[in-house]
């Protein structure tokens, strides 16, 4: 009973979360426009809307098909209870590079959960999951400083080291390494192919391509620890 649970359980998350990502982006994109706080009370008041406004076009049915097959896939893979943690994640994941994709940001009242999430429920021990998200937050932040100082910019956005540190805790820090350099080989193809030059200048959201590098290995199960 509690596997057909979950699987409904997960199968509704991923439904909705598909269908609502790009309603969430748009309103979230929207409130910033009309000068709306960057924190917690505005995601959350987006999310709210967004549910209670819902909109249905063929973009938002698309996602809602796309997200259900990643949750189907999941819980066939994994089984019930690690396959509706990892649902949820992906569900997160979605949303976020939805968000990324309209603002450029990632916001901490996704992260932060997401982060949670992985130390309580992912494939990892609460221990292990919470060691590999502070060793990635740190190591990025002060490989982000040595760029800083180096090139005089930043080199990444504070959602992206957030990110990273919520995937570690669902992956393990040796995975993860895999998971940034799938995103940087994804990100650097993408910018040679939308500029036609073998080299590419500006900066792109990091985020979608973050969360399309990890979402193979959330929904495999595949997870990992020095």
């Amino acid at each position: 009973m509690y596997i057909w649970l979950a699987w409904l359980v997960a199968l509704c998350v991923g439904m909705l979360s598909g269908a609502l990502a790009r309603q969430i982006a748009l309103n979230y994109e929207a409130a910033l426009r009309a000068h709306a706080p960057i924190n917690t009370f505005t995601c959350l008041r987006v999310l709210l809307r967004s549910a209670s406004g819902m909109r249905w076009g063929w973009r938002d049915a698309l996602g809602a098909g796309l997200m259900f097959g990643v949750t189907v896939l999941c819980l066939h893979i994994q089984g019930g209870v690690a396959g509706l943690a990892a649902s949820l994640a992906c569900a997160v994941l979605f949303c976020l590079a939805y968000i990324d994709i309209r603002t450029g940001l990632l916001p901490d009242a996704l992260t932060l959960p997401l982060l949670g999430l992985g130390v309580w429920i992912g494939p990892l021990n609460g221990l292990a999951a919470l060691s590999a998200a502070m060793l990635t937050y740190l190591s990025a932040r002060l490989l982000d400083a040595a760029y800083r100082r180096v090139r005089g910019q930043a080199g990444m956005g504070g959602g992206d080291i957030k990110l990273m540190a919520a995937l570690a805790a669902w992956t393990g820090g040796y995975t993860l390494i895999w998971i940034v350099l799938g995103a940087c080989l994804g990100g650097l193809l993408y910018a040679m192919g939308a500029q036609r030059r073998l080299m590419p200048y500006g900066a792109y959201p990091f985020g979608p391509f973050l969360a399309l590098s990890a979402a193979p290995v959330l929904v495999a199960g595949v997870q990992s620890w020095f």
